[in-house]
């Protein structure tokens, strides 16, 4: 893959490491959200919230669509909600088989 294409993929992951980014990919996962219904939930300020939902937006993983007098945000496409549940299944797998070691080590 050429160098500039792999930037652009690492561009995508590099929206994707941040707990706040995630937090507010989170709750745009379940339907569209304004500024400040997302910054509460993510429990930022507003100025905070926009900053990484401009990240977001500019790796094409949210869109912004105006409702009025409000601007909504809400996932692209099913890409992000398909690769945080493989990431979360994939974290949820490695910390049972830790747990399942821990309890074999108590056991003993």
């Amino acid at each position: 893959m050429p160098d500039d294409v792999m930037e652009l993929v690492a561009a995508q992951f590099r929206a994707l490491a941040e707990v706040s980014r995630l937090r507010l990919l989170e709750r745009v996962i379940d339907g569209p959200k304004n500024v400040t219904e997302l910054a509460d939930y993510a429990g930022l300020s507003h100025a905070n919230a926009s900053k990484h939902l401009n990240v977001l937006a500019s790796a094409g993983l949210v869109v912004r669509r105006k409702q009025g007098s409000t601007v909504l945000y809400e996932v692209a496409d099913t890409i992000p909600e398909r690769l945080c549940k493989i990431v979360c299944d994939r974290v949820a797998s490695r910390l049972a088989r830790d747990l399942a070691s821990a309890q074999r080590f108590l056991d003993r």
